[in-house]
């Protein structure tokens, strides 16, 4: 981060500076007190769990140059320097967006239900091929870790990729002002947070297009997927932008060979990619290069083989979708298909059905032996019919699935972050291990 003056931070935060700092100048932004160092802001924020107003004094012991803070938690006459405002999440996003109107670098706002953390991490890996990237750490996406991550953007960076999450309308709108990208990316509109989204597939395009409003409006470039029918309605909000790029199956070609990408979803989510980094400038060769040294992040169709006995975790997350899509690659893998799957998590009053739905991708996609996890299993169960298996949690699964696998068997592990579906993956790997 470029040193700012506490003075500017108050003024750009909208709030009141109290105490006498000893340090004039802030180098970075933390919110977790553990994680403060001399010459950081520590920013006070208060959770469903946790509060940082109760960790001020610990930030400031570890050499914290103030706290920002919400008027009237810290007592006057509390030492240390604190920066007093109205909200201190929202004034950090005031920062995060003062800060980046300092820098010249070329940023891309990722958007979409399914694919956004892919994507970004293939863009990001073109773009380090050619210049100094910085990108949203783990789905830092929503409106704290978006402006952390900003907060790490410098004065030498040359491309900044973010990943733009949303349970709700109007968040993308308010991620969008602080980032302000030059280009937009929705890689699709699927069924991802119905629940927050009103339960249509029109809510989840309408938040979606927000960001695309957004980049449009500036002059920016906008990248979407011509082959999603429900990306059309975002077609209608490019007005302004300096060009809209399509990307379609039909460029697949390009990509054939490349061993890091997997399954069709990936395929989409790779000339996303490409083209985004296109629209950066960035020639086609050097980003088709530098995604032949691709290597998905950990729990993406990740594989291990154990005693002959192929184990796909694929548990980052799910949704209909993205959990169609997995069953569908799994049906092109050679060997007798099994899955373990899980509660897709923020549907709303469409849940059940959807989870029956998913019981019956996993029929039609040719799975053998389907092991269902938790009261949500019992619907997936259910679509797939009585020969699905009930787990009660991760651990028996994975007990489960060891007993039953055989040399030769394709494992899939799919389910939403929550869920957790990750221990069944690794108590099924331990057990075959044992064996």
């Amino acid at each position: 981060m470029l040193p700012t003056t506490l003075g500017e931070i108050a003024r750009q935060a909208g709030g009141t500076l109290r105490g006498r700092p000893d340090w004039p100048q802030v180098w970075e932004v933390c919110t977790d007190s553990r994680k403060a160092v001399v010459g950081s802001l520590f920013v006070a924020l208060k959770g469903p769990r946790f509060d940082g107003h109760d960790h001020v004094l610990a930030a400031l012991g570890k050499g914290a140059v103030a706290a920002l803070v919400t008027r009237g938690r810290i007592p006057a006459g509390q030492p240390g320097a604190y920066v007093e405002v109205d909200d201190s999440l929202v004034a950090m996003g005031r920062l995060a967006g003062a800060y980046r109107g300092r820098l010249t670098a070329r940023i891309v706002g990722i958007t979409g239900s399914n694919g956004k953390t892919t994507t970004k991490e293939m863009l990001s890996a073109i773009c380090m091929a050619v210049g100094s990237t910085i990108r949203s750490p783990k789905s830092y996406n929503n409106n704290i870790g978006l402006p952390l991550t900003c907060f790490h953007l410098g004065e030498y960076t040359k491309y900044g990729v973010l990943e733009m999450g949303a349970n709700a309308p109007g968040e993308l709108s308010a991620l969008a002002a602080i980032a302000r990208p030059d280009v937009a990316v929705v890689t699709n509109i699927g069924r991802a947070h119905l629940g927050g989204f009103g339960g249509t597939l029109a809510h989840v395009a309408a938040a979606k297009g927000e960001l695309v409003e957004a980049v449009a409006r500036r002059g920016g470039i906008v990248i979407l997927n011509g082959d999603d029918p429900n990306s059309r309605p975002l077609f209608e909000r490019t007005k302004g932008a300096a060009r809209v790029v399509r990307f379609l199956q039909a460029q697949e070609g390009e990509l054939e060979g490349l061993p890091g990408i997997r399954g069709r979803h990936n395929v989409m989510n790779a000339l996303a990619a490409v083209a985004a980094a296109e629209a950066l400038g960035i020639p086609r060769a050097k980003a088709l290069a530098a995604l032949a040294a691709y290597e998905p992040p950990p729990m993406r169709l990740e594989e291990t083989e154990v005693a002959g006995v192929r184990l796909v975790n694929d548990a980052y997350n799910a949704n209909p979708d993205s959990m169609k899509a997995s069953l569908e690659w799994l049906a092109s893998q050679p060997g007798r298909k099994v899955a373990c799957l899980g509660e897709m998590l923020e549907l709303g009053k469409a849940s059940e059905a959807l989870h029956r739905e998913a019981g019956q991708a996993a029929l039609q996609a040719g799975v053998s032996l389907l092991v269902c996890v938790g009261e949500a299993g019992r619907r997936i169960a259910e679509g797939y019919g009585k020969a699905a298996v009930l787990a009660a949690d991760a651990a028996e699964a994975g007990a489960l699935l060891a007993a039953r696998a055989r040399k030769g068997d394709v494992v899939l592990f799919k389910a939403s972050r929550g869920t957790a579906l990750e221990r069944a993956f690794e108590a099924c790997r331990t057990e075959l291990e044992k064996a």
